[in-house]
C-alpha cells in the first residue's frame, strides 16, 4: 500500500483514496453541462410537466452520497427493474431508497450523467474519449495505490475477451469481485457502463486493501460494501429531513393537538358598551 490511513479498521479511510473528490467534482460539472447542453436543443415551448423543466444542477453531495450508495446498494439487493426500488409493495419494498431520493431525481440525474464534454472531442479517434478523463485518474490510482506482492494468482474474470470490442473481458458471477455487481439496464449507454464497472473495481480495491491491513479481520466484501454503503448514505447531508419522512408514513404520524382559544378578557369599556 502506497499510502498512509488515520485508522486502518476504518473502511472510509481508504474510500477517498480510489475514488478522489476531484472524480465527483469532474462528474457534477460535465453532467451539469450535458443537461443544459441538451435541454437547449429541446423544441420550444415546452410543457409545464416536461421532465426537463424540473431539471436542478446536480450537487456534490447527491453524486457522492446518494448516487454512489443507492448504485452500490443494487449490487447488494437484487431486482428485475430499477423502478421496483422504489416500490411501495410489501414483498419489494427497500425504505432506504424513497428515503434518500426520489425515482424521478435518481433517473433524471441517470439520464443526464456524463463524464466528458461532446463538443471538445473534435476529431478525436479515442474510443474511450466519454469515459477517458475518468478512467485515468482511476487507472493511475490503481497502478499508485497499490503494489501487489511477487506472486500474483490471475483469475477467471481476466480472461480475454473475443468480440470486437477489445477492452472488455470476460466476468464470471461466481467470483467474489463481481457477485455484487451494480444494476445496469441493458439499454444504458457504454459510458455509464464503464463508469459503473470501474466504481465497483474501486470498491474491490478498497476492500483489498483493507484486508491487507487488517490480518486478523473475517469482514467478507459484502460485509466491507455494506459498512461502505451505509457510512455513505447514513449522514445528516444524505438522509432525507425527519419532516419529509413523517409525511410520507401518512396516518401513521402522531397528529399534533390543536391548543384551545381562549377568549379575550372583557374590558369595563366594552362590557358598558353591552349594557
Amino acid at each position: 500500500m502506497q499510502f498512509a490511513v488515520e485508522n486502518e479498521a476504518d473502511v472510509m479511510s481508504y474510500f477517498d483514496h480510489y475514488i478522489p473528490p476531484e472524480i465527483t467534482e469532474i462528474v457534477v460539472d460535465q453532467t451539469n453541462l450535458y443537461a443544459q447542453q441538451q435541454i437547449a436543443k429541446m423544441p420550444r415551448p415546452v410543457t409545464k410537466h416536461a421532465r426537463s423543466e424540473g431539471w436542478k444542477p446536480v450537487t456534490v453531495i447527491e453524486i457522492k452520497k446518494k448516487i454512489l450508495g443507492l448504485i452500490f446498494v443494487t449490487g447488494t439487493i437484487r431486482k428485475p427493474k430499477l423502478e421496483l426500488y422504489w416500490s411501495t409493495r410489501g414483498i419489494f419494498q427497500t425504505p432506504v431508497f424513497p428515503q434518500i431520493m426520489s425515482t424521478n431525481r435518481f433517473q433524471h440525474i441517470q439520464k443526464y450523467l456524463h463524464f466528458n464534454d461532446n463538443n471538445a472531442a473534435g476529431t478525436s479517434e479515442d474510443l474511450l474519449y466519454k469515459i477517458r478523463t475518468i478512467l485515468d485518474i482511476l487507472v493511475n490510482n490503481f497502478r499508485t495505490k497499490y503494489i501487489p506482492d511477487r506472486e500474483i494468482c490471475l483469475g477467471e474474470g481476466m480472461l480475454g475477451w473475443r468480440g470486437l470490442c477489445d477492452f472488455v473481458c470476460i466476468t464470471q458471477a461466481k467470483l467474489q469481485s463481481t457477485a455484487y455487481y451494480p444494476f445496469t439496464r441493458k439499454t444504458v449507454k457504454w459510458p455509464k457502463a464503464v463508469f459503473f464497472h470501474l466504481l465497483h473495481c474501486c470498491l474491490f480495491n478498497n476492500y483489498v486493501t483493507f484486508s491487507k491491513n487488517n490480518h486478523n479481520s473475517r469482514k467478507s466484501f459484502l460485509d466491507f460494501m455494506s459498512d461502505i454503503i451505509e457510512n455513505l448514505i447514513h449522514t445528516s447531508d444524505a438522509v432525507s429531513s425527519p419532516s419529509s419522512s413523517d409525511e410520507s408514513q401518512g396516518s401513521s404520524r402522531t397528529p399534533t393537538p390543536t391548543p384551545k382559544k381562549v377568549p379575550p378578557k372583557m374590558t369595563p369599556l366594552a362590557g358598558l358598551m353591552e349594557n
